[in-house]
């Protein structure tokens, strides 16, 4: 494409540096060819150029299984006549021909033009140097052919390809009639310059036949100018009547491609491995997918997409193409893409659908699950079972995907329930650590970085707060760093990768302590190389020693996560590289010296010092009232009725929490039943819109917990709305309005929505998206930061990652059984605060160094921004994997992957402690109220 366009300006810039004294002989082209046959340099671009074309045009005749339709074709006649060894071939004619002397007809064409005899000499200079210049105005009839070309790169769609192909065609039929009269008619042969410069408004160069060229073809004629010559008006008469046929050709096939929906967009691989989607997806969550596929890897495989929706709603990409059409119904699909799509190449098969719920249609999810099952059916004909990969909405069609034999599954259903039910106990916020993990690749801290100084403003407006709204031990000129912070976090990414050979044969633990104090990366656990599943996924196996069999389950940014590798590729790496005693508080610049370091470090150290000296004892009141409200509140009230919901109260039985639903109507018979045989559960048939429902379903107990309110099954009929979460943001405002007339109740609100641009109104705050397309823009939502909120595409990442088993690893995470290893958020140990008022304040590596010691694998924290009377008024944010030098406040609380035994085991002993200790920073805190009283 770039060699056709550069060809033409490249001839149309030789075409002003060649003369012609009269129109009855040879061109002059002694600016271009020396008297004595110096190479200039211009003439090595032309060549290389030309012997490039004439290599390629080469390679498609051997390469090509029917060579006689290319060699019969009418590009390789025009490739032929404008190429090199035509010029060599043409020479040799000369001499057959017997005529004069080439060298002494270009001598008689310099020196008397008006002697040049071209009966004797032949029509024109056949010299090699000179012959692809004098019919280079043919390649302009390559210009249209760059179509096919633009049609292979995939980014066009049918209508912009006919837009193309009639421009294209209008710009190569002007450029070819120009360059043709050009060469017959210029300078013009009514004139005789003898060897001067032409006169104004004389036809003499190329810019002046296109004009004519235009004028013609437009069937305007002015009559300034007009063929002389019997071949030039024969020339003339067979331009215009192809522009007559062929530019009308090209507008009717404009207008039919305007008007069918198109079926094909993008070039269909035929040797190369694809990946293959099937189903009805949307797209949004083509976008997330494509983001997630396209950075797993410096060479991913090209993308196919056969979808019944309209394509044209997609993004382009090069590597992905685009089918209309459903694997239900084969003869919807085109006959081009059913030609060449090969299932032989195909290395993976993802069978999904439209993940968002609909409102007013309840049985949709259902349909559309029934339709990725009966796909699966079709496509396992052709695709072995190892390679498919099954995204569903429900749990029920689950067991097919199994009797077929397919094992990389998932239920975005279950894992919705399983996460919300993880964050309404024992671990708030996990909603937004996990869908964090799994959008590892929209960098937010790049976002901050390249946003206008007055989205900067206006951000840091919406996340800051008043100093006395501040938890006490943080200084209120940081509030911009909470964005840095939390973006920070969300880039780690939750991935898979094979043992690093040093730290084969070493004990799970050791590696855990040494991998994150040289790198910063977190080993999470490990599975099996073989087959990644439920049963084989193993999460902090504390005494376990490593082997090659085993793959590593990383929580890691890209840089360390490639430094652990690089650290220990040796075999007996991990002895060779010393742990220090003390995990280093401080990351130092490389740049700087030590005494330098030192320096820098004292003076973070006694400002850290003297902020936390200044701190009273608020915080660690605040931290020690939120403890103990988690021990003694066990009530969450579910606003709603989605499918799968019995699912999510089992959840919260196996976590001795009881539930209470309201909800106009359940979503069936069967679902009332088994949610009524589950225990502490609790059905209200009533309205979350009326106060009364809600008071009765006891959001003004002083045991509530959560309160939890889904965008399905909310209102009645007759109350619901036409539009998607409006039923949930009328109920969010009423659950609201209500706590706030309640002075003792302690529970914060996670609100479900169906897509991510409601997030905006849900949040409370003056926060608004910088780009309403953009998934970046609304995770950094604070009301999204703090884990109130979720949306099912924040999960559809988990899509492409079905290929590595990482469903799997979330499952393990999510898990309420009590001998499995699970995610909990923790309070800081009590041993790390007592400390507090002696030294400095601890980094996140002292916190490291103190869950290891209690079997702990610390994953995050859960930051609080602003300390409210209740916990709905609270602002806080997590952070996955925090940087080692990240100094922890009082009122932080760590995410940790422990058995969940234990924490039972450890709520009871806590509880005494924490009633003792309370007690005394209360009376301690009320003497120095007093004082401060007596002092005023």
């Amino acid at each position: 494409l770039v060699r056709t366009f550069m060809w033409c300006l490249l001839w149309l810039s030789t075409s002003y540096k060649v003369s012609r004294p009269t129109a009855l002989s040879w061109w002059d082209f002694s600016a271009l060819v020396p008297k004595h046959d110096d190479i200039t340099p211009s003439f090595w671009v032309e060549q290389s150029f030309l012997w490039a074309a004439f290599l390629e045009l080469a390679a498609d005749l051997i390469l090509s299984e029917n060579k006689l339709s290319i060699i019969f074709s009418w590009r390789m006649l025009l490739d032929f006549v404008t190429m090199p060894i035509t010029s060599l071939l043409i020479r040799g004619a000369w001499k057959l021909a017997d005529f004069e002397s080439i060298t002494g007809c270009v001598e008689v064409a310099e020196a008397d033009p008006f002697a040049f005899s071209i009966k004797e000499c032949g029509p024109f200079d056949p010299r090699s140097r000179v012959f692809l210049v004098q019919f280079g105005w043919l390649r302009f009839a390559q210009i249209y052919a760059t179509k096919h070309i633009l049609a292979r790169l995939g980014v066009f769609s049918p209508t912009q390809l006919a837009l193309n192909s009639l421009v294209l065609s209008v710009v190569s039929l002007l450029s070819l009639f120009a360059g043709c009269m050009y060469w017959l008619e210029a300078p013009s042969p009514t004139l005789d310059y003898q060897g001067q410069k032409a006169p104004i408004g004389t036809f003499a160069e190329f810019h002046d036949f296109l004009y004519f060229s235009v004028v013609t073809l437009s069937t305007v004629g002015y009559g300034d100018y007009s063929p002389v010559f019997d071949i030039s008006r024969l020339a003339c008469v067979m331009f215009i009547i192809g522009g007559i046929v062929w530019v009308p050709r090209q507008l009717s096939e404009l207008s039919a491609a305007m008007s069918e929906p198109a079926t094909l967009i993008g070039r269909l691989p035929d040797t190369e491995p694809v990946v293959v989607i099937v189903g009805d997806i949307q797209p949004d969550q083509l976008d997330a997918f494509l983001g997630r596929h396209f950075s797993s890897s410096s060479s991913p495989e090209h993308v196919v997409l056969v979808s019944p929706n309209r394509i044209e709603d997609y993004k382009r990409h090069s590597r992905l193409s685009l089918v209309r059409g459903d694997v239900l119904a084969p003869l919807s699909i085109p006959p081009a893409a059913a030609q060449k799509l090969d299932f032989s190449l195909v290395t993976a098969v993802f069978i999904t659908s439209d993940v968002h719920r609909s409102v007013t249609d309840k049985t949709r999810v259902v349909r559309q699950d029934n339709k990725t099952s009966a796909r699966l059916l079709v496509l396992s004909k052709f695709v072995p079972p190892e390679r498919i990969h099954v995204i569903y909405k429900t749990f029920k069609s689950v067991s097919i995907a199994q009797q077929v034999g397919v094992r990389k599954l998932v239920c975005l259903n279950q894992l919705k329930m399983r996460l919300l039910a993880k964050s309404c106990t024992d671990c708030p916020g996990a909603v937004t650590l996990i869908a964090n993990l799994l959008n590892s690749n929209i960098f937010l801290r790049s976002v901050l970085e390249t946003n206008t100084m007055q989205n900067k403003q206006r951000r840091k407006a919406f996340w800051s707060l008043p100093a006395r709204d501040v938890a006490a031990d943080i200084d209120a000129n940081e509030e911009e760093s909470w964005q840095q912070q939390y973006a920070s976090g969300a880039d780690n990414d939750l991935l898979l990768r094979p043992i690093p050979r040093g730290l084969v044969g070493v004990e799970y633990w050791r590696a855990v302590e040494g991998v994150f104090a040289h790198t910063g990366a977190v080993l999470l656990g490990i599975t099996s190389a073989d087959d990644v599943s439920e049963q084989t996924v193993s999460l902090s196996p504390w005494s376990l020693h490593l082997s090659e069999e085993h793959v590593a389950i990383w929580i890691s940014r890209p840089g360390p996560l490639q430094a652990v590798y690089e650290l220990y590729a040796g075999a007996d790496s991990f002895a060779e590289v010393p742990l220090a005693p003390v995990i280093p508080p401080y990351s130092l610049a490389d740049e700087l010296d030590l005494c330098h370091a030192e320096e820098v470090a004292l003076a973070h150290r006694v400002q850290a010092w003297v902020r936390h000296r200044q701190a009273p004892f608020l915080s660690e009141v605040h931290t020690l009232m939120r403890e103990k409200r988690d021990l003694n509140h066990d009530l969450v009230i579910v606003c709603g009725w989605p499918g799968d919901l019995p699912h999510l109260l089992r959840q919260l039985s196996d976590a001795d929490y009881r539930t209470v639903v309201i909800a106009p109507q359940p979503f069936s018979a069967s679902a009332l039943r088994k949610a009524q045989e589950i225990r502490n559960t609790k059905y209200l048939l009533g309205s979350p819109l009326l106060q009364r429902d809600l008071v009765q379903a006891g959001i003004l107990s002083s045991e509530l917990a959560r309160v939890l309110i889904f965008n399905e099954g909310l209102l009645r009929s007759e109350e619901a709305g036409d539009q998607l979460d409006q039923d949930a943001l009328l109920v969010f405002g009423q659950v609201l309005s209500t706590l706030q007339e309640s002075s003792s109740t302690m529970a914060s609100v996670i609100v479900e929505v169906s897509h991510l641009s409601s997030i905006a109104l849900m949040d409370r705050s003056h926060w608004w998206p910088s780009n309403l397309q953009s998934l970046r823009s609304y995770l950094l939502s604070p009301f999204f930061a703090g884990g109130k909120v979720y949306a099912d595409g924040l999960l559809f990442p988990m899509a492409v990652k079905i290929k590595n088993g990482l469903p799997a690893v979330v499952d393990q995470l999510l898990r309420t059984t009590v001998n499995e290893p699970s995610l909990s958020l923790q309070p800081l140990p009590l041993a790390l605060r007592r400390e507090w008022q002696k030294n400095l304040p601890p980094t996140y590596s002292h916190l490291v160094r103190a869950c290891l010691e209690r079997h702990w694998v610390p994953i995050g924290l859960l930051r609080i921004r602003k300390t409210g009377l209740r916990p709905h008024e609270e602002t806080n944010f997590t952070i996955a994997n925090p940087n080692a030098h990240l100094q922890l406040h009082q009122t932080d609380r760590v995410y940790v992957v422990r058995r969940r035994r234990e924490v039972l085991a450890q709520r009871d002993g806590d509880a005494q402690q924490l009633e003792s200790r309370f007690s005394r920073l209360e009376k301690r805190a009320a003497c120095d109220s007093a004082h401060a009283y007596r002092k005023r």
